[in-house]
């Protein structure tokens, strides 16, 4: 029998046994192999993928990291001027209850803190004051040791010669200013013109053996 016939044969033409598949010709086998090729090439797959995700979030950071390198070396930083200007705007605000285009004139004058208008607009624009309440402040003031009456307080308020509020702001004042009309001595002295008592005590509290001054315009309400 000739080798070929003899590797084709079913049985050993010697011994009779059966005889075996090559293992790389059996079923199982090649299932095998299609499997491992095929987990061989998915991991390098995603091996490319998480390498590749890595390299752009890598990417991404140094980018970011860049951009806010940038961003802080381009930012100017505040003059020193700016900074003491701020400083003393809140002083005065704070301490002086000054309106806004008030504590701008006392910065930029001559007579003043002669700041250049730069940094007195700087210094304007960032301060956190409220201005309604330093009119209140300022119209208290007015009221305690002047004993000025609520519209010369009004008048002194929003004049271009006194503190330069806004209207709305001294309305505000002159609405929460604490005036105590009830403590006035009804009198005939006192001489009432429909709703106006054209007529004040000098400390507030009066008898009837008080002298009076007047007051010009001064709403009572009973």
């Amino acid at each position: 029998m000739r080798a070929g016939d003899r590797k084709n044969a079913k049985t050993c033409p010697s011994c009779g046994a059966k005889n075996r598949k090559s293992l790389y010709k059996r079923w199982w086998f090649i299932v095998i192999v299609i499997i491992v090729v095929l987990g061989v090439i998915g991991s390098a797959l995603g091996g490319n993928s998480e390498s590749g995700q890595s390299a752009n979030e890598t990417q991404n950071a140094t980018q970011a990291e860049t951009q806010a390198k940038e961003t802080t070396e381009t930012k100017p930083a505040v003059p020193a001027e700016y900074k003491s200007a701020l400083n003393k705007a809140k002083l005065y605000s704070d301490t002086m209850y000054m309106s806004k285009a008030g504590l701008y004139d006392q910065l930029t004058s001559e007579y003043g803190e002669q700041f250049s208008a730069e940094a007195a607009q700087y210094a304007i624009d960032n301060l956190e004051a409220d201005y309604k309440k330093n009119a209140l402040e300022k119209a208290k003031l007015y009221q305690n040791e002047m004993s000025m009456s609520p519209e010369a307080i009004r008048d002194q308020l929003t004049s271009d010669y006194g503190e330069k509020f806004t209207e709305k702001e001294a309305d505000y004042a002159i609405k929460h200013l604490n005036v105590n009309r009830k403590s006035v001595f009804m009198d005939k002295s006192c001489g009432l013109e429909g709703s106006v008592l054209n007529c004040f005590p000098l400390n507030g509290q009066i008898s009837k053996n008080e002298p009076l001054r007047p007051l010009q315009g001064y709403p009572y309400s009973s």
